[in-house]
């Protein structure tokens, strides 16, 4: 693999981990973020899913390390709590 397609994988990798809800994947069913949080308070589950963000990226990709977790509104959705996370990708082995 060259570097940019050594990072795109490990991105993808942490995109698809992040946008699975635990259970979903049959074998693996820690894999991906807890659906309890989804119904919990936002002010509660920003810490919560920082934790399970961490969790799940180095259980499953470690390749990458978390950095950073930023949140924020999204004026047409209210109700949906919009996330970035950064990352740092190791160098290819």
């Amino acid at each position: 693999l060259n570097a940019t397609s050594y990072v795109d994988s490990v991105l993808q990798n942490i995109r698809c981990l992040l946008s699975t809800w635990q259970g979903d994947v049959p074998l693996y069913r820690d894999y991906g973020i807890d659906p309890t949080l989804l119904h919990k308070p936002i002010n509660e589950v920003e810490s919560l899913l920082v934790e399970c963000i961490s969790d799940q990226i180095e259980k499953y990709e470690p390749r990458a390390e978390l950095l950073n977790v930023d949140f924020f509104a999204q004026p047409e959705k209210p109700d949906v709590l919009g996330i970035t996370v950064e990352v740092e990708v190791s160098e290819d082995e």
